[in-house]
């Protein structure tokens, strides 16, 4: 599949521990949970909550200057 495909190609340069968050983010922002990080961590609480993820934890994660938020935006616009 085309977006698994794309998916793991943009976490590949984010620690493996993290990579479940970014994946949870960028799916439910595909899925339409919507733009608001509040809505992504009430949609997928069950999911992150087992791995181990807190509010605080994912709030962190997505302000990391590690994750390659260009390079996916650039890569989602172009296709």
């Amino acid at each position: 599949m085309k977006f698994e495909r794309l998916l793991n190609q943009a976490s590949e340069r984010i620690p493996s521990y993290r990579r479940i968050v970014f994946k949870t983010f960028v799916i439910s922002l595909a899925t339409g949970a919507g733009a608001k990080t509040s809505n992504v961590f009430r949609r997928f609480a069950d999911i992150l909550s087992r791995a181990g993820v807190s509010r605080r934890k994912l709030y962190n994660f997505l302000n990391s200057a590690k994750i390659p938020w260009k390079a996916l935006v650039d890569f989602l616009v172009a296709s």
